[in-house]
């Protein structure tokens, strides 16, 4: 028997840490909700301890997320993947990484109706021209 982190162990524990980063929560934060140490915290996170059942509906509902939640994008194949083009799912409203996020938290401190609108706009131009293979500005530094 392989002493390696088991892949869903992995993905849970991705899952976690992309979640508690985004509530922006510190491992010792979330170790106090729980009642775990926040070394515990790091080894659930990495995949190299399982979380049980009943500490998985803890963290469910110290950080504001269905269970669901911690298995979302599983069971998609590689082929899933790439059919959806590999932007993966909003699932729960919650954000698939830190740096969407980021974005959206910026975004909305915007109030200026039409530069919102622009900036659409420029996301979804590059986004298509990089889809189509074309370079974008940042492909030239």
């Amino acid at each position: 028997m392989s002493n390696l982190p088991h892949p869903v162990d992995l993905h849970v524990g991705k899952r976690l840490r992309l979640i508690r980063q985004v509530r922006g929560i510190t491992q010792q934060k979330l170790a106090d909700r729980v009642g775990v140490t926040f070394q515990q915290i790091q080894k659930y996170e990495k995949g190299t301890n399982r979380i049980g059942a009943s500490r998985l509906f803890e963290f469910s509902r110290a950080l504001d997320v269905g269970v669901s939640f911690f298995f979302d994008g599983l069971e998609e194949t590689p082929a899933q993947r790439l059919a959806d083009g590999g932007r993966g799912h909003f699932q729960d409203s919650v954000f698939t990484s830190k740096e969407i996020y980021d974005i959206a938290q910026a975004f909305e401190r915007i109030e200026n109706p039409a530069l919102r609108r622009k900036i659409v706009e420029l996301i979804q131009v590059t986004a298509e021209d990089c889809s189509a293979g074309g370079k974008t500005p940042a492909d030239d530094d």
